[in-house]
């Protein structure tokens, strides 16, 4: 994957020793193979330069470090003023050596499951790098891009932000051919101030594209006259669009969810012609973001009836929707696990994914609620609003933790309120205990809200 010569070029250091190629990066040594090249990111929770010894004792054969370790033969450190910078560097270099297509993905909820959908479509057409997990920052972004091959066919990443002025730099580092943004909410308002700075902010995915390249934008958007505007004044002509609205690209004709709420069959219009096809990924907006992949197919060349026969074996992934059926006392339960984060738009579909999914027997519908975090003044009404569609959609009983979430269960019908505790913690037993066969239970909220935990507690009992 890296030769010393590249290395030397992208880094423009001459201290660069090896006698093979290096077969992969790796930022993490837990997960370091053998031929991997280590960068030591120093981030905010752990410093990558206290695991080298670790990485090359799991195969790793050198490491970028912004100190020499005495204890390790200087032929296996790559010395550099900043690895953070370095791993731009070779970012930069990966993107000019490819010829692949590039998709980027942006929006305040569905980018992950986006990205997730689009890799693994392409990757049945050809070569595919794209984003592991959520690396959707300054230190994700360009380790993911690092990756990109001459040999790579199709690419796409993840781009995310919690203040001002992320989206730009990572667009321009990864310099899309494709910019997508799935919506506009109220995700991380608390730090962007307000709606209109969240547009704002998303809009710039569009600003690092090409005037021949492509924007995918969502419709039905109260925001989308000032998203298509933004694509103008960038001088971009082509732009797509994805909706229930007549005038969408590639409108929702019509979505039928499944007895059990775990996929559906979609009719869409998508450039003028009709098209019907199954999904084994929930709710309506699961739908929408599958006219996402579509377009985004389309504008690479791909023949729509190619594509269709890949978007029926997508599956949901872990922390977003996914499913485990679980045994439980005398039988089993459903557990939707979709803990990995949380935003009012994001809880409102998945709350209603969980009002679509009908359980068997005696088993009722259990909503397991974390805080929904980066809220900022408002936080309090945004919880709260969530009462009035959880009293209206037949959800048996909520579960909740976190002094946001608060505000939510006090203003829940008496009948709904299953329990209540700050903490995780405190509220996993009462969930268990409540907990009967046939249930289904859905877990939600934002990641540092820690309701995972629940998750956890299920998948081990």
């Amino acid at each position: 994957m890296w030769t010393e010569a590249e290395l030397k070029q992208a880094l423009q250091n001459d201290h660069v020793y090896s006698q093979k190629p290096y077969t992969g990066l790796s930022m993490d040594s837990r997960t370091t193979r053998s031929g991997d090249l280590f960068i030591a990111i120093k981030g905010d929770a752990h410093d990558g330069h206290d695991y080298v010894e670790a990485a090359l004792s799991n195969g790793a054969e050198a490491a970028i470090v912004m100190a020499a370790h005495n204890e390790i033969p200087a032929a296996k450190q790559i010395v550099v003023a900043s690895s953070q910078k370095a791993m731009d560097a070779l970012a930069a270099f990966a993107r000019n050596r490819t010829t692949a297509q590039i998709a980027a993905v942006t929006g305040s909820a569905g980018k992950t499951t986006v990205k997730e959908f689009l890799a693994h479509v392409f990757k049945n057409f050809g070569e595919t790098v794209y984003s592991r997990a959520s690396y959707n920052n300054a230190i994700g972004v360009p380790y993911s891009v690092a990756h990109l091959e001459a040999s790579t066919q199709y690419a796409v990443f993840e781009l995310g932000m919690n203040n001002p002025g992320e989206i730009s730099p990572l667009a321009h580092l990864v310099r899309p051919h494709i910019g997508i943004i799935t919506n506009i909410g109220e995700s991380h308002i608390g730090h962007m101030g307000s709606i209109l700075s969240i547009v704002e902010e998303k809009s710039e995915i569009l600003r690092a594209l090409n005037a021949n390249d492509t924007a995918i934008l969502p419709l039905d958007t109260p925001h989308f006259d000032t998203l298509h505007k933004k694509a103008k004044s960038f001088g971009l002509s082509n732009i797509l669009t994805f909706g229930k609205g007549a005038d969408a690209t590639a409108k929702l004709v019509s979505f039928t969810p499944d007895k059990d709420g775990s996929g559906s069959i979609v009719v869409a219009c998508i450039h003028g012609k009709n098209y019907t096809y199954t999904l084994h990924i929930p709710g309506e907006h699961s739908a929408l973001n599958s006219l996402i992949v579509i377009l985004a197919c389309t504008a690479f060349g791909l023949v729509i009836e190619d594509v269709l026969p890949h978007m029926q074996t997508f599956k949901p992934v872990q922390g977003r929707g996914l499913r485990h059926t679980l045994p439980f006392k005398k039988g089993y339960i459903t557990l939707i696990d979709d803990a990995y984060n949380a935003n009012p738009s994001s809880m409102r579909a998945g709350l209603s994914v969980l009002a679509m999914t009908q359980p068997h027997g005696n088993g009722r519908r259990i909503a397991v609620l974390g805080d929904m975090k980066e809220l900022g003044a408002g936080s309090a009404e945004y919880h709260k609003a969530l009462a009035l569609m959880i009293d209206s959609l037949g959800i048996d009983l909520i579960f909740a933790s976190g002094t946001e979430m608060k505000h939510l269960y006090n203003q829940l019908s008496p009948s709904k309120r299953g329990g209540y505790s700050e903490t995780v913690e405190a509220l996993i037993p009462r969930v268990m205990a409540a907990t009967r066969e046939d249930d289904i239970i859905f877990v939600k909220g934002s990641k540092s809200s820690y309701i995972s935990k629940v998750v956890d507690a299920f998948l081990k009992c």
